[in-house]
């Protein structure tokens, strides 16, 4: 239970700042439009975004993976291979569960 608690937490917390980042970005595109902005300023505020927000997602399907793995070991299930690229993804070191090795534990949980 106290994970579930600890895994809801984390992504209710990074969903609100994937939120806050695209309020941000709107109100710089808007503010663009009406011309309060430098042009070269928004221009790097707008190739920052699509990073930033990546970013984010990241650690989001890193907390999937996480979560996953705990239930996965608790319910003593065979966990794919890290060798298997189908299944796990290396984003520099950072193991993290692709959307089929996602969708195969879960359906296994």
């Amino acid at each position: 239970m106290f994970e579930y608690f600890h895994y809801y937490v984390g992504i209710r917390r990074l969903h609100k700042k994937l939120a806050a980042i695209r309020r941000q970005y709107t109100s710089d595109v808007e503010a663009e439009r009406r011309g309060d902005n430098r042009g070269e300023e928004i221009e790097k505020i707008k190739s920052f975004a699509p990073h930033e927000r990546s970013e984010v997602e990241k650690e989001i399907r890193s907390l999937h993976t996480h979560y996953l793995w705990q239930r996965a070991t608790r319910l003593i299930l065979p966990m794919p291979s890290h060798d298997d690229k189908e299944m796990w993804e290396d984003d520099y070191g950072r193991m993290m569960l692709t959307t089929k090795g996602t969708m195969e534990l879960r359906s296994l949980i």
